[in-house]
């Protein structure tokens, strides 16, 4: 398998976005600067923030973020309830009146099984292609795409089928994100699902560090770096049991970089 080192500019050809912007943080502690930048983002004076904190099971999960939301200058934070049917029409109203919908992190399939047990998913895409800041942390982000990834390679990394995939929010199908990629080393299981569904790329976040996208542009926030793989181009031989590639695209952003296409 040959990598071709690209630390300049990162094309991602016609993948423009069609709605907010998406805040992709790769887990950890983030900084209070992160959370301010995203309130910029939202260009007004009085944010509403409604957080997702299901993917967690620690109570205090919703209720730390909107403490960090609150701090960086938002006017109110609400912490969603999906727990019961009677809560749908509630938060629906929260949704489509948020300016910003932020997903805690956790387990991306408890997540993705509460978001569809509510039936709250239509409501997320469309506020997001109305404009609204849509983002997560850890498995928060994970979701983003339409495909996501989670546990470990089975029976082993580089082999055809070993990492499962399963569907997601669909708001950046151009990617396939991974989170904690440096702390936990998630390479192999990262290069693993682009081998088989190599028409998305590999988008792997640092932990204390955000993946931004604003239409064509994507720029890194934090402590970096965040890692791409495109095999989009890539020579990937029909094979039945062991992955094997020629010339993936392999790129390194390093914090405060950020590129168009």
């Amino acid at each position: 398998m040959r990598f071709i080192f690209l630390l300049t500019a990162f094309s991602l050809g016609s993948c423009a976005q069609t709605g907010g912007p998406l805040l992709l943080a790769g887990g950890g502690d983030l900084s209070l600067e992160i959370f301010e930048k995203g309130i910029q983002l939202v260009q007004k004076e009085d944010v509403h923030v409604f957080i997702f904190p299901q993917a967690s099971q620690r109570e205090e999960a919703g209720f730390e973020s909107a403490e960090a939301w609150l701090e960086a200058g938002a006017k109110t934070a609400h912490v969603a309830n999906l727990s019961s049917p009677e809560t749908n029409k509630k938060n629906w109203e929260e949704i489509l009146n948020a300016d910003i919908l932020w997903f805690t992190g956790g387990s991306q399939l408890r997540l993705m099984e509460a978001v569809q047990k509510a039936q709250i998913l239509p409501a997320i895409q469309q506020r997001w292609r109305q404009g609204a800041v849509v983002g997560g942390t850890s498995a928060g982000a994970a979701v983003m795409g339409s495909l996501i990834i989670s546990g470990s390679a089975q029976p082993q990394p580089f082999m055809k089928g070993a990492m499962t995939t399963h569907r997601g929010f669909g708001l950046c199908p151009q990617f396939l994100v991974d989170q904690h990629f440096t702390q936990r080393n998630r390479h192999d299981r990262l290069l693993t699902a682009i081998l088989d569904h190599s028409e998305v790329i590999g988008v792997g976040i640092s932990e204390r560090t955000v993946f931004v996208i604003q239409g064509n542009v994507a720029t890194v926030w934090g402590d970096g770096p965040v890692h791409l793989y495109d095999a989009r181009n890539a020579n990937i031989p029909t094979i039945k049991v062991f992955q094997s590639a020629h010339d993936i695209s392999f790129t390194l952003l390093k914090s405060g970089s950020s590129y168009s296409w």
